[in-house]
C-alpha cells in the first residue's frame, strides 16, 4: 500500500491547482493507495468565497499576477475539498477528524479494497501485478 500525506500546506492554492495536484497524487498511488490531507478548512462556502475574494483584491491592489504563489490563506470548505478530490478520481473520500479549523481527509484510490477484490477475485500478484483486472 502506498501512502501520501499533506499537512497544513494546500490552503494556499486555488481549486484548479488543487485538482491538478490531487490528480498527480492519485496517479502516483498504487491501487490500494491512501492519501491523507490535514489542512485548514472552513465550514461554509461563503467563508471560502470571502477568502478567495480577499486574495483577488490583494493581487489587484498590489499588481501581483494570477498564478504567482503567495502565502495567503485561502482555505476551502470541507465539502469543496472532498469534491475536488473526487473530481481528481479518488474513489472514496471522507472527513475522518475535525478539530477547530483543522480537518483530516482520507482519500482512497479505489475504495476500501482493490478492484480485483471487489469482483471476488484475488489481487493480481507476481510478474503481472501491474495489470488491472476489470470488474464484470
Amino acid at each position: 500500500m502506498t501512502r501520501r500525506y499533506s499537512f497544513q500546506t494546500l490552503h494556499h492554492f486555488d481549486h484548479d491547482q488543487k485538482r491538478a495536484l490531487y490528480t498527480r497524487i492519485r496517479r502516483a498511488l498504487k491501487e490500494d493507495g491512501v492519501y491523507l490531507e490535514g489542512d485548514y478548512m472552513v465550514e461554509r462556502r461563503e467563508e471560502e468565497e470571502a477568502g478567495f475574494a480577499r486574495s483577488a483584491c490583494l493581487r489587484r491592489e498590489q499588481g501581483i499576477p494570477e498564478g504567482t504563489l503567495l502565502h495567503l490563506d485561502t482555505p476551502c470548505a470541507v465539502d469543496t475539498q472532498i469534491r475536488l478530490l473526487r473530481e481528481a478520481g479518488f474513489a472514496r473520500v471522507e472527513s475522518v477528524l475535525r478539530r477547530g479549523n483543522t480537518t483530516l481527509l482520507m482519500a482512497l484510490r479505489f475504495g476500501s479494497r482493490p478492484r480485483a477484490c471487489r469482483a471476488g477475485k484475488p489481487p493480481v500478484s507476481g510478474k503481472n501485478q501491474d495489470r488491472r483486472i476489470a470488474s464484470p
